[in-house]
């Protein structure tokens, strides 16, 4: 069963249901297994998931090389539709913007886009150190001491990863969002000048960008650390026409 399962997961992660009539019928081992015993079993992966990822990660290590130069990173949460909290599912911040109690998974993928280490946490708590503790827990694991280039959203860019990010050795790649950045970087975005248009077959403009290489300075606890960094901003008109269209 958890072969399959996980084997399933490798090939297309998608819904349980999905799975079942999809994507396990075409795996190579066949097994009697019913849709209720994939929802009866789903118990035990969960309170056992760090194990299996441990197993799966000693036998993929046995045929394959991973790629670790770059890893991309990512939080997401899921909500239950339950009254009460308990230890693990609690109300917090949804994608959702539900009010059910909800839980909190980082997800730490290779450069190949193979699962490296998930942590599942409450969803009362930030999702801003799990990177540092995914990551921290990886090295520890599998003994690597390569420099690793962090990719994550917005969600994830604070002073506190890109510090530890930079103590270690690693290297980042986060997203920024415009409405937080000081009016002298606004600006910047704003201004039309130095914007490079990347266009299609028809010469429509797919998307443009600009970039610049300064001196940025971070507040810590009560320090400040100042980092060389390349930004870039970049603006597409389709996605622009989408969200406007939603605000209107």
């Amino acid at each position: 069963y958890l072969l399959n399962m996980v084997s399933a997961r490798i090939i297309n992660p998608c819904s349980k249901i999905k799975t079942f009539e999809e994507v396990l019928p075409t795996l190579f081992e066949q097994y009697n297994i019913s849709k209720d015993q994939i929802y009866d079993k789903l118990g035990f992966v969960g309170d056992n998931y760090s194990r299996i990822l441990e197993v799966f990660n000693e036998f993929y290590n046995k045929k394959y090389t991973r790629k670790t130069s770059n890893v991309y990173f990512d939080c997401t949460n899921y909500y239950f539709e339950i009254d009460a909290e308990d230890n693990l599912r609690k109300k917090g911040p949804s994608k959702e913007n539900r009010k059910d109690p909800i839980v909190g998974m980082g997800l730490l993928l290779d450069e190949d886009q193979i699962p490296l280490t998930m942590k599942l946490y409450p969803g009362n708590q930030s999702e801003k150190p799990i990177i540092r503790q995914c990551i921290n827990e990886m090295k520890d694991k599998y003994h690597m001491n390569g420099k690793t280039i962090q990719v994550a959203d917005k969600g994830l860019n604070c002073a506190k990863n890109i510090f530890e990010a930079l103590k270690n050795g690693d290297g980042y790649i986060y997203s920024q969002s415009v409405k937080k950045l000081e009016a002298k970087e606004q600006s910047w975005v704003l201004l039309d000048n130095d914007y490079v248009e990347v266009k299609d077959d028809l010469g429509n403009v797919e998307f443009k960008y600009k970039k610049c290489i300064d001196d940025f300075t971070y507040k810590l606890d009560n320090s400040k650390f100042t980092v060389k960094q390349i930004r870039v901003a970049s603006f597409n008109p389709s996605l622009a026409k989408k969200q406007k269209a939603e605000i209107l």
